[in-house]
């Protein structure tokens, strides 16, 4: 595609648009993205081509990238020259919303992030922003708290999916901002493993509480009717069930169970 005026773009059809031709969406949440995840999807794409096909809309005389840009990124790392990507001219914000928002390989702080930047462009409340995203107003709420972290901790937590939003959002209740420093690097120790030799008794409570939590969730996964989940719900199910299964691994290879 030389020349975008010579193009007649109608909603909802997908095009051969070249790479070059487009520019990124502003307004997308995932504003960092690993060299590791990005070698990863270049190399998915040169063997499997590209899936599903990205969406934009043209700003002006600009095409622009509405969802899908680390696809179109990921293009462009590989050399090729042209993309699928189908034009959209209405509910923009609905369709990146929906592709970037719902993502759950979104960080905790990136959903934050792009939160912060729904409420300042529009103004809205808490209640408007829950309903906007589908969300309940504590949830939106809570993640909107993360603004609270400090810079380093935000830096680390960007993107990173192995920090979980409810410590997280403990953190941030934090007064100051050392403390939730000297917080997140406990929560660090705990995550790579490491013993609190100087805090036998809390360290003895949390499991507790740990295991407590568990029966809960065990106890709601009987009620679950599977038949009348959907295919996606399935998925989700079964990527937890290995996230378990991988700690129960990880336990027995380091106590020779």
């Amino acid at each position: 595609m030389e020349n975008i005026a010579d193009y007649n773009f109608v909603h909802g059809i997908i095009y051969g648009i070249k790479c070059a031709a487009i520019q990124p969406n502003p307004n997308n949440p995932r504003k960092h993205i690993s060299q590791d995840a990005m070698d990863t999807l270049v190399e998915s794409i040169k063997s499997c081509g590209l899936v599903h096909a990205i969406t934009f809309t043209l700003r002006g005389d600009q095409l622009e990238v509405v969802s899908g840009e680390r696809r179109w990124r990921a293009f462009q790392n590989a050399g090729i020259e042209y993309i699928q990507a189908k034009y959209v001219d209405r509910d923009l914000e609905a369709i990146a919303l929906a592709e970037n928002f719902q993502r759950e390989d979104l960080t905790p702080l990136e959903k934050a992030e792009f939160l912060l930047t729904l409420q300042t462009k529009h103004g809205y409340d808490l209640a408007q922003l829950a309903k906007y995203v589908g969300k309940s107003v504590t949830s939106v709420s809570e993640l909107l708290s993360l603004r609270r972290l400090p810079e380093d901790i935000k830096e680390a937590c960007r993107n990173s999916n192995k920090y979980c939003l409810t410590r997280l959002v403990q953190i941030a209740k934090t007064r100051d901002q050392e403390s939730q420093r000297r917080l997140f690097r406990v929560y660090q120790q705990e995550l790579d493993g490491e013993k609190f030799r100087g805090e036998p008794k809390r360290y003895q409570s949390d499991i507790t509480k740990t295991f407590t939590r568990l029966d809960r969730i065990y106890a709601d996964i009987l009620k679950v009717e599977t038949e009348h989940m959907t295919e996606k719900d399935l998925c989700i199910l079964f990527s937890k069930f290995n996230i378990v299964e991988q700690v129960i691994n990880k336990i027995a290879r380091e106590y020779g169970g």
